[in-house]
């Protein structure tokens, strides 16, 4: 079950961005731009070959626990257990809902699915306001701050819909037409000036439908201002590849080997990989290759290699 294999590699990695940021994390919201670097880590490690691995990019590693652990380290861990013992002393049939939803978290990621998420709140402020008795009548800071929360979450409203919601329906449209193949680079555009915070997938994005277009420095432009957000693999691909069309194969060298270093299975990765490294190290990087590739595209990597080096 490729599902449940690959859960290893993604803890594998949360566990060790949780190690190397044992006191405070990563920081909330940054597991999504870290985890490529961690993963490559757990895959180019001794025993990398005995995990399963894609070339998906993992926004959360499907445990929350882990995701709070990596993201907050153990100031984090230490206020969610405080704030589960405070709910353990809570009564009532809410409980068996929230058991669930706990040992649903250890394989999934209800925190980053608003419904879930939502669940999970609701029943443990219900737990938490059993074990802490009725609201007292009068004006009190407790008081003051739920409905300070209240007030919060409110406003958050027009901000969701201002920095998540109206840039993803822009940046959908763009990726149909994209897709469609009809013009979409003026979409793109903008999609990007309200970009918010999806800036990263959107320059992404963006740098591709460039990469169509062969406007190749505009693509490395956009793939560069995506690195501010991501980390990944594809985003590096993506620089390699505008650098190789622009006629600059150290810079694409760089950039490609980092590509691989986050998205060992990309075929694509590695074969312009090997046609810009030195060639003294392409035997090297094909056997580097022979870890996470199948035998048929090695034997296509290999033929390619060949042809190259013959041409030259």
């Amino acid at each position: 079950d490729a599902g449940a294999n690959l859960r290893w590699w993604f803890w594998a990695g949360a566990l060790s961005m949780f190690k190397e940021n044992f006191i405070a994390g990563v920081d909330i919201g940054h597991f999504a731009l870290e985890s490529p670097r961690y993963l490559g880590d757990v895959l180019w490690s001794s025993d990398g070959q005995s995990f399963m691995h894609n070339t998906l990019l993992t926004e959360h590693p499907h445990n929350d626990f882990l995701l709070v652990a990596s993201e907050t380290g153990v100031i984090g861990v230490l206020f969610c257990v405080s704030l589960l013992f405070i709910a353990v002393k809570g009564r009532g049939p809410e409980w068996a809902a929230f058991c669930a939803w706990l040992v649903f978290a250890l394989f999934n990621s209800p925190l980053h699915s608003p419904p879930h998420a939502l669940a999970g709140f609701m029943l443990a402020a219900c737990l938490v306001q059993r074990s802490s008795g009725p609201l007292p009548e009068e004006f009190s800071a407790a008081m003051w701050g739920r409905r300070l929360v209240g007030a919060l979450s409110v406003a958050m409203l027009p901000a969701i819909a201002v920095f998540v919601l109206l840039p993803s329906y822009r940046l959908q449209r763009a990726q149909q037409a994209h897709i469609a193949g009809q013009p979409a680079l003026q979409l793109y555009a903008a999609a990007e000036s309200v970009n918010g915070a999806l800036h990263a997938e959107i320059d992404e994005k963006y740098g591709v439908a460039l990469l169509d277009a062969k406007d190749y420095e505009s693509a490395r432009k956009h793939f560069k201002e995506a690195l501010k957000g991501s980390d990944s693999g594809s985003v590096y691909l993506g620089i390699g590849t505008a650098q190789y069309q622009l006629g600059n194969k150290a810079e694409a060298y760089v950039a490609l080997e980092k590509a691989v270093y986050r998205w060992p299975s990309h075929l694509n990765a590695w074969r312009l990989l090997v046609r810009v490294c030195p060639d003294s190290e392409r035997d090297a990087w094909l056997g580097k290759a022979a870890r996470f590739l199948r035998s048929s595209e090695i034997k296509i990597l290999e033929g390619e290699a060949d042809k190259d080096t013959s041409q030259r």
